[in-house]
């Protein structure tokens, strides 16, 4: 019991301190694009603003934004503030950074997790469907669908929904939806390709588990195929993917910056694709961060449960 304690604790500290210091690391490199980039905050202020850009009104807007120290110290001074919460104000309009981040972030959290529950449904059942049909057919249909499917990227499934479903059939609308169609058609887009490449996985695993001596026992208690199959080889299989199911997931947050502009969703995408577009720094820096410290935990949940289902065989083989 110390071994594991010690073992957990470690754990945990090495995890801990990858996400600090993936977070410093992207902030680092935010901060010098930013300074690498050939229009400057200040710039881009005075031409939004239609004002003349003056040496005399680029220093004073330098002045006022910080932008004037340098860079280590614009950072420094940026990484204490954040650490109390303090992302400052955006400069395109003057509204708290962090209240924007966390609206953003309830949109595209909503996208992603529809997305989850979708193609966590279609996994379960494209996976019972090759395995009861191996050898049929209909089995090998399926599989070279599913082939098929992972090389089309969401973004593909974004256009041609707008193209053929809401401009040449006249289903649909990209704007003024309200309520699950609002979130609905965008978690769609990322369905196909996850499932495409789950769904034979989880097929193979409950095949593997369908193999076991356990199985064979169950087989010999008289246990029906179809009990030993939903009862032991779907939920043991389900355990095998889902630690890669949660590294999806991130990818699938990770894509939504393009989904969300093509379905106009106010959501992280949209926000770090703005704050690009207008040089908005107290935005881009914030939104880079949160999305980092996003994709870190979701490969951290990972990760842990990896390691539950690895100590949780090791004591059924003790025991057995």
């Amino acid at each position: 019991m110390e071994k594991l304690t010690r073992g957990t604790k470690v754990f945990i500290g090495r995890k801990v301190f990858e996400v600090i210091l993936t977070a410093l690391i992207v902030t680092i490199i935010s901060f010098g694009l930013m300074k690498l980039s050939p229009v400057d905050a200040a710039t881009a202020y005075l031409q939004r603003n239609q004002t003349p850009v003056t040496a005399g009104n680029l220093e004073r807007v330098r002045t006022a934004m910080g932008l004037n120290r340098p860079i280590a110290v614009q950072y420094l001074s940026w990484l204490k503030n954040a650490l109390r919460g303090d992302f400052g104000r955006s400069y395109v309009n003057s509204k708290d950074v962090l209240l924007q981040e966390l609206s953003a972030f309830s949109f595209t959290a909503r996208v992603i997790l529809l997305a989850g529950f979708l193609e966590a449904a279609l996994i379960v059942l494209i996976g019972c469907l090759c395995y009861l049909c191996r050898n049929r057919v209909l089995g090998h249909l399926v599989s070279a669908l599913c082939f098929a499917a992972i090389s089309i990227p969401p973004f593909f499934l974004a256009s041609q929904y707008i193209d053929v479903v809401v401009v040449k059939l006249g289903l649909g609308s990209v704007v003024g939806n309200t309520g699950l169609m609002r979130f609905l058609p965008a978690a769609l887009c990322f369905v196909p390709g996850t499932s495409a490449f789950f769904g034979p996985l989880f097929a193979s695993s409950i095949t593997a588990q369908m193999a076991l001596d356990c199985a064979d026992y169950a087989r010999c208690r008289d246990f029906s195929e179809k009990r030993i199959l939903l009862r032991h080889a779907v939920p043991s299989a389900l355990i095998s993917i889902i630690p890669s199911f949660f590294q999806m997931l991130a990818l699938n947050l990770a894509g939504a910056i393009v989904i969300e502009q093509v379905f106009s969703i106010p959501g992280l995408g949209y926000l770090i694709l703005s704050g690009v577009t207008y040089r908005d720094p107290p935005v881009i820096h914030a939104t880079i961060l949160l999305l980092a410290l996003t994709l870190s935990l979701f490969n951290i949940l990972a990760d842990v449960v990896r390691r539950i289902i690895s100590h949780s065989t090791d004591l059924l083989m003790v025991h057995a």
